[in-house]
């Protein structure tokens, strides 16, 4: 059973209630389990067969600036009341680690996301401006310039 293209994808549990259904025969879960475990079936069952473990990271562009590409973020954020949560939307310059835009939302919906996230498809790789508005917000301060300082508060 374990072994056929309809059930290769599904759990043991499932395959323990399905089989219970289909009147096949009764066993627990830690029974199916052992037993597929047993014969080498609790891997990856179907065609595509099991991951080696030897798998190469995406090929991906160098990067040598800002604003090359940019990678997205949502984090959940514990409040007082349990249960209850905020959700932070988070916007990454990969290359310079900084947040390009954020915004904290009450909902996990497609509302929340940056406006300048919504404009590009295609998950953690955005190709980033040259320059524009969403270019310079949120950017960490940066110390002041010591050939601009003032000599009596340096």
């Amino acid at each position: 059973m374990a072994r056929s293209q309809e059930y290769v994808d599904l759990s043991h549990r499932i395959l323990a209630v399905t089989a219970w259904d289909k009147g096949l025969f009764q066993a627990s879960f830690s029974t199916v389990y052992r037993v597929l475990k047993e014969q080498n079936l609790m891997r990856s069952r179907g065609p595509g067969g099991a991951h080696n473990g030897h798998s190469k990271a995406p090929v991906r562009k160098e990067l040598t600036g800002p604003n090359q590409r940019w990678c997205w973020d949502i984090s959940y954020l514990l409040t007082f009341q349990k249960g209850v949560y905020l959700y932070l939307y988070l916007l990454l310059d990969e290359w310079s680690r900084k947040a390009i835009q954020w915004r904290v939302s009450w909902q996990q919906n497609d509302r929340g996301v940056p406006a300048s996230a919504g404009r590009r498809s295609g998950g953690a790789e955005h190709p980033g401006p040259a320059g524009g508005p969403t270019a310079r917000t949120h950017q960490r301060p940066r110390p002041p310039d010591e050939s601009q300082a003032d000599p009596e508060t340096v």
